[in-house]
């Protein structure tokens, strides 16, 4: 029996444990319930806070209503009859008006119609959906008016009755607008009340929860005491790792703000490293450095701009975020994130690195822009600044196969004599102008380029036809002859232009710029100061000329250039006073070609020194042929280039035709030899023929090169008036004065005056009155052979035998 009284021994850690477990559940409940409690709070505050934004928007919109009718109301008021533009103003201020009203009554769902309803705020939705049927029959209204289906004999359908219709309607929606206010101030009260009421009932309740668990969580923080001086002890271990490390570190929480840092983080990350703070987020941080001049180089109002990108670049893990910092220090900075979402950033100082790099950038810098200047003088003219043969020779090279391109060649004529006359910086000014000309006178597309002393060629724009390349042709001719003045005197030249359309070929780019200065010879030829367009037959010329090229090396071994003969005459008695010699070439294809169809190229190859040699040895074996069968010729002359004068074993080749020679020699030195040659190797090889003994002449006298103080200088036994002066005497009075002035001025030299294209009777008639000594041309004999020169001997009767 008294076992059955014992009062059962209880297990005392049972009992903690069944009581600890217990509480926790119990503590579970009330957080819970707390939390239930904190969320219909909230809910309730969000529906209030909504229903308040609702209605004041519905007030908002509302009022945006009354704005919008009242304007169409008045622009109905001040024009009674809607034109176009008023209609289409009315019916933008309606449809505005119109969209605020759908929006009232569409913004909620069934529920929210349902709450107003039971409020007795439906009044609301009815006014709104009357509106927008008003709306819809002053749209359907104006869109009658504007297309003008008015019956104006109808007083009741013309455009004033409608427009006083629209007006009515018009004021209904105001009026509308008006009894709209008040039901959207009943929805605002009622609900306020709900909303207060709700919020107070919820807060009591969660007073008496929160005084529960705050007794709770007095007995939590008296555990976390000691679980705090561990934890300390390890951030004191952790802290001293940390200011170890050489990189600036930090950690930032999920919310971006500063959980710890070391050191060397503040000094990199602030200019006042103590200013930064635990708690402070990345913007704070940035947004406060950047205010004490921290960072270099971003404007006061780029700063938010700057501060998000770089949290941005942060968030994407950027691994080279570089920033300039003051003391012209640079750093980098790097962010990784932990799996429980705190943010770690190390900073590391990377100045030297940065120098470094620039240093590089700067050497290398320099030496592109080195590079570049290199090109740009070896692609420029120094003196002209503009583009030069280089710059052309890639601009041909880059027209490959882009379609016909048009080039026009340019040459300054007379140009030698501005810098005779006037020195050379007269002739750079000449070349300065005129290539700033050729610019102007040219497209932003054209290429012009100074490709020799006094040449110039424009590579016209891809696309440019041969009659749009022409007028930019005869601008170019136009600005050039215009006059150039140089310290207030005229530099007096002209110019010859050269035009040509052609496909630049890959294998040869320069044959279209061979086929311009083909045309520009042709200019020259004409007379000068003229533009030429490259033709077929300029183009079969020129290869003919190739060919004479190819052949003519071949020709001189081949013994082809043969010497030809022409009698001078005595010009009062017309007997034989000497023979000139000239060149020919018997050509195997083309038969025999005067001077003027090889002596260009013979100069271009350098080879007219080898032809005067070849025919003054021919010469000479073909003249003792004559004179030993008894024929006599008083003089022969020959003509010598320049080429010929400056070779220094001239004048030996010279000493043995005169010794080899059994009549006088003469020699024909062109006027522009004996004047345009500066080395003195000419006037010394001109004054040693004067001493062997040869007579010297001057040939083509009056074309143009030679002044009388050069001729004073030569001391020429004779000159020779060039043909193109002698041609016009008879018809043009100017030339019998010019011709005549010429031979006064052999007079006054005391030397013999020869006239050369002496081919009418009148013509040797008045050379022979104004005093002319010796005749030569077609009137007497054209230029023969050997055998031909023979028969006319012996038909002008020369006794034989003389000797």
């Amino acid at each position: 029996m008294k076992h059955l009284l014992e009062v059962p021994k209880h297990n005392t850690a049972t009992d903690r444990g069944l009581a600890a477990s217990g509480k926790l559940r119990a503590d579970t409940r009330a957080s819970i319930f707390a939390i239930i409690l904190l969320l219909i709070l909230t809910g309730v505050a969000f529906l209030g806070y909504h229903y308040f934004n609702l209605s004041g928007e519905y007030r908002q919109r509302n009022f945006m209503h009354l704005v919008e009718t009242k304007a169409a109301r008045d622009i109905v008021i001040e024009s009674p009859i809607l034109r176009a533009p008023q209609i289409e103003q009315v019916r933008s201020h309606i449809e505005t008006a119109r969209a605020k009203a759908i929006w009232c009554t569409d913004n909620l769902n069934a529920v929210e119609y349902a709450l107003i309803e039971q409020i007795g705020a439906s009044r609301a939705f009815t006014l709104c959906r009357e509106d927008v049927d008003r709306a819809d029959m002053v749209l359907q209204l104006l869109a009658r008016m504007k297309s003008q289906d008015a019956n104006m004999r109808d007083p009741a359908q013309s455009p004033f009755a409608r427009a006083l219709e629209v007006r009515a309607i018009i004021e209904q929606m105001m009026e509308a607008s008006v009894a709209f206010q008040p039901q959207v101030d009943l929805i605002q009260s009622r609900l306020s009340n709900v909303v207060i009421g709700g919020t107070t009932f919820v807060s009591f309740a969660m007073l008496i929860v929160m005084t529960f668990l705050l007794k709770e969580l007095e007995k939590v923080w008296t555990r976390l005491l000691s679980s705090s001086e561990r934890l300390k002890e390890i951030n004191q271990r952790f802290g001293i790792a940390m200011e170890g490390m050489s990189d600036g570190f930090a950690l930032f929480d999920k919310d971006r703000r500063l959980v710890m840092c070391n050191e060397t983080y503040r000094r990199l990350a602030h200019p006042n490293p103590d200013r930064v703070e635990v708690g402070m987020t990345v913007e704070d941080i940035i947004r406060d450095a950047m205010s004490h001049g921290f960072y270099v180089a971003i404007p006061k109002e780029e700063r938010s701009d700057f501060i998000q990108q770089h949290i941005q670049r942060l968030a994407e893990g950027d691994a080279d975020i570089r920033l300039e910092i003051v003391g012209d220090r640079h750093v980098q900075e790097k962010l990784t994130e932990s799996a429980v979402g705190d943010k770690v950033v190390i900073r590391t100082d990377v100045t030297s690195y940065v120098q470094a790099n620039r240093k590089l950038q700067e050497l290398t810098q320099r030496l592109e822009s080195a590079k570049t200047r290199y090109r740009k003088r070896s692609l420029e003219d120094p003196m002209t600044e503009i583009a030069n043969r280089r710059c052309l020779d890639e601009a041909l090279r880059a027209a490959v196969g882009t379609g016909p391109r048009a080039i026009i060649r340019i040459d300054l004529d007379r140009f030698k004599r501005v810098n005779d006359m006037l020195g050379h910086d007269a002739g750079d000014h000449v070349l300065k102008t005129v290539a700033r000309r050729l610019e102007l006178a040219t497209r932003d597309t054209d290429m012009v380029a100074r490709v020799g002393g006094d040449e110039f060629v424009v590579l016209c724009a891809q696309g440019t036809d041969l009659d749009s390349a022409n007028e930019i042709g005869q601008r170019l001719l136009a600005t050039t002859l215009e006059p150039v003045l140089y310290e207030g005197r005229p530099c007096v030249f002209s110019a010859s232009l050269g035009l040509a359309v052609k496909e630049v070929s890959a294998d040869n780019p320069h044959e279209i710029l061979q086929n311009a200065d083909a045309a520009l010879y042709e200019a020259k030829a004409a007379g000068r100061g003229d533009l030429k367009v490259f033709s077929r037959e300029m183009e079969e010329r020129i290869a003919q000329d190739r060919k004479i090229s190819d052949d003519l090396i071949r020709a001189i071994s081949a013994g082809e250039l043969v010497p030809y003969y022409q009698t001078q005459h005595d010009a009062k008695t017309h007997a034989i006073t000497g023979i000139e010699v000239l060149a020919r070439w018997a050509h195997p294809e083309f038969g025999v070609l005067a001077p003027g169809a090889f002596l260009n190229t013979a100069q271009q190859m350098k080879l007219d020194g080898d032809i005067d040699t070849a025919i003054m040895s021919k010469a000479m074996g073909e003249l003792d042929v004559l004179m030993a069968a008894g024929f006599r010729v008083p003089k022969t002359s020959f003509n010598v280039s320049a080429k010929t004068l400056s070779d220094p074993a001239f004048l030996g080749v010279a000493s043995d035709l005169y010794r080899r020679a059994k009549q006088p020699i003469s020699f024909e030195i062109l006027e522009s030899v004996s004047l345009e040659e500066e080395d003195q190797i000419i006037p010394f090889a001109i004054e040693g023929l004067r001493e062997l003994g040869f007579d010297l002449e001057i040939d083509d006298f009056g074309s143009g090169h030679a002044s009388i103080k050069s001729v004073m200088q030569v001391r020429p036994n004779a000159l020779k008036i060039d043909r193109s002066i002698v041609l016009p005497l008879g018809s043009d009075p100017r030339t019998k004065k010019l011709v005549a002035a010429t031979i006064d001025i052999g007079k006054a030299l005391g030397i013999n005056v020869i006239a050369e294209g002496v081919e009418t009777p009148l013509h040797a008639k008045i050379l022979a009155d104004l005093g002319c000594n010796i005749l030569q041309g077609y009137y007497f004999s054209k230029p023969m052979c050997a055998q031909d020169l023979s028969a006319f001997l012996v038909a002008e009767a020369l006794p034989q035998n003389a000797h």
